[in-house]
């Protein structure tokens, strides 16, 4: 009898904990983009070029991504090899020359990333999105066991009665979230996207902080204000960046953005899908501390906050498997893949 009293007692008292960890286990297999993380590099490598090329005075036509490769387009120095010049500084790259035409004194620098580096990039965002992913579950009160099953992929094992369409919709989900000003009137610069009400908005192109910059995030209702609110906590150097900002640009508009990467997407597609959340005008100063509004939903709201307190993941991923059987797909209009169970 006695025996029987303390299990009760040790169920009662470690409650989910203790069934999960006797309950019967499934493993749930993740891939992630591997072309969207060397996009990334090579974009971040494109604007580091750009910086150098200006800040020495370097004249030169263009230098744009194709693939997984950057084409630099320069006019030609005899007095000077820029080819040796950008290997010296960027020396993990590989750079081949070539003349652009015959007839014109153009050349073309082809960059590419070696295939050690290669793996490197694709190994650091398989890490960083297997830190996204157990931080997301931890915050859920799930335990999980992760082993890396390829460059690519790794796996996670979680109690079976957990996984549903909506836990893996939110380890999947590659949302990024930032806070733009909103172009001067008559000054369409910058990026263009959509509000909900379907008008047309340019924004800077650098954003004032994005996802990064969140050290907490919680979803709430205020009294004040319609729907859902997200409560949003920024680190101590972005607070004081976001103080600076709001104190210079009084009376301007500021708009809340959402965009969520796909699987297979191209990197530079993603803006055309950015969600505008909110516009508004900054009506006085504010720092660590500040509501986001304009959410349609509590479940979105809910979302957003779980994505903000674990961070944005590095790259889009998408499940493979679960369990034994391996996850069907049907192709959909715009290239991703639906999946079912």
């Amino acid at each position: 009898m006695r025996v029987i009293i303390y299990m009760l007692v040790i169920v009662s008292l470690s409650g989910c904990d203790f069934m999960q960890r006797f309950e019967d286990k499934t493993t749930v297999t993740l891939e992630i983009d591997t072309q969207w993380a060397l996009h990334r590099k090579l974009d971040r490598l494109r604007d580091e070029m750009r910086d150098f090329l200006r800040h020495n005075n370097v004249p030169h036509v263009s230098i744009q991504r194709q693939g997984v490769v950057l084409h630099l387009e320069y006019k030609n120095d005899p007095q000077h090899s820029l080819n040796a010049t950008l290997q010296k500084e960027f020396p993990e790259f590989s750079f081949d020359e070539n003349p652009v035409s015959a007839s014109t004194d153009s050349r073309q620098i082809v960059i590419r990333l070696p295939e050690s580096v290669r793996n490197d990039v694709v190994a650091l965002a398989r890490d960083y999105n297997i830190d996204v992913v157990t931080r997301l579950l931890n915050d859920r009160n799930i335990e999980l066991k992760l082993k890396i099953v390829g460059l690519d992929r790794f796996e996670i094992e979680v109690a079976k009665s957990k996984i549903d369409e909506s836990l893996l919709n939110i380890i999947t989900q590659h949302q990024h979230l930032a806070l733009y000003l909103v172009s001067e009137k008559g000054r369409p610069h910058g990026f263009r996207v959509t509000t909900k009400d379907h008008q047309d908005l340019y924004l800077q192109r650098d954003s004032v902080i994005t996802g990064a910059s969140i050290i907490h995030a919680t979803a709430s209702r205020d009294d004040m204000t319609p729907g859902p609110v997200l409560n949003v906590v920024l680190d101590d150097i972005s607070a004081e960046h976001m103080k600076a900002v709001t104190q210079k640009n009084l009376h301007r508009k500021m708009a809340v953005i959402v965009v969520e990467y796909k699987y297979g997407n191209d990197i530079g597609n993603g803006f055309q899908d950015a969600k505008v959340l909110s516009v508004a005008t900054i009506q006085g100063i504010f720092g660590k501390r500040f509501m986001i509004s304009g959410i349609e939903s509590t479940q979105e709201a809910e979302t957003l906050a779980y994505h903000m307190r674990a961070g944005e993941l590095a790259t889009p991923q998408r499940v493979v498997r679960v369990g034994d059987k391996e996850t069907l797909r049907e192709n959909r209009p715009d290239g991703s893949k639906s999946r079912k169970i």
